[in-house]
């Protein structure tokens, strides 16, 4: 039996058995825990789900108002560290919780822009409503890239993500980029168009100017381009009449509403 334990762990002490699993993403720790009794019950250790805990989630998340950190306590710590996170709490149930608990908030997210778009195409005051019904779900950057930032989504539902982790999670545009490649969305365009007063000269008004850009997700995370997103949050504000999201980039026209439904 120990020759085979000895196998399995290709002879490491448990502790380093567990941080080499915990450093793997959670679906592969899943798909581990498949292989063996030996692997499941590595793969079950309350260490691994701690740290994958930790790294998608900051503790303050957590059902328990405190939480002691086993792996960055100090020695008058260790017994109430060892007694109270690890001999009482599962953090596997814990991890599971919360990940199902953020995917209801990113559905209702998902469903609130299906029933607002219009043939792909969004009034900005309805996507800028979606915003902070993000920003109420509480979840976070991998929550954000995991559920939101998907092919099979619609691109004004990926726009949203990554406006959201652009200018409220801070994510680096390098960062950004790389999710956007490894999810095959970045190619994907939108179109912005927005309607604003004609100017005054010589006591003429001049007529109302349509204004149109079309840029891709991998675009929007470039650093030096900011104008798209700033736009879309300013929305329909002085000089401004209309301001529309559309993943009908081939059409100048506008989605039928009213002109003024914004104001």
């Amino acid at each position: 039996m120990e020759v085979s334990e000895n196998i399995h762990s290709f002879g490491l002490p448990d502790d380093i058995t567990q941080y080499i699993i915990a450093s793997l993403p959670v679906w592969d720790v899943c798909s581990l825990a498949s292989c063996s009794r030996h692997w499941r019950s590595a793969c079950s250790s309350n260490i691994v789900w701690f740290i994958l805990y930790k790294k998608r989630w900051s503790l303050g998340k957590s059902s328990y108002a405190r939480v002691i950190d086993p792996l960055h306590s100090n020695h008058d710590d260790q017994s109430s560290a060892s007694n109270f996170p690890f001999a009482v709490k599962d953090w596997r149930s814990e991890y599971i919780c919360l990940h199902k608990r953020m995917l209801i908030g990113a559905t209702s997210v998902i469903d609130f822009i299906k029933g607002r778009a219009c043939h792909d195409s969004m009034e900005v005051a309805d996507y800028q409503k979606a915003m902070n019904l993000l920003s109420s779900t509480g979840l976070e950057l991998q929550d954000v890239v995991t559920f939101l930032l998907l092919p099979k989504l619609s691109v004004l539902v990926n726009l949203l993500g990554l406006h959201y982790c652009l200018l409220h999670l801070k994510m680096k545009g390098n960062d950004a980029r790389e999710v956007l490649s490894m999810n095959k969305i970045g190619e994907r365009q939108v179109c912005l168009r927005w309607w604003s007063l004609g100017g005054w000269t010589n006591g003429f008004r001049r007529h109302d100017e349509m204004h149109m850009q079309i840029a891709s997700l991998l675009t929007l995370a470039e650093l030096e381009a900011p104008s798209f997103l700033e736009v879309i949050d300013r929305g329909t504000r002085h000089e401004v009449l209309r301001v529309q999201i559309s993943a009908d980039f081939e059409s100048s026209a506008w989605v039928a509403r009213s002109m003024h439904s914004q104001r």
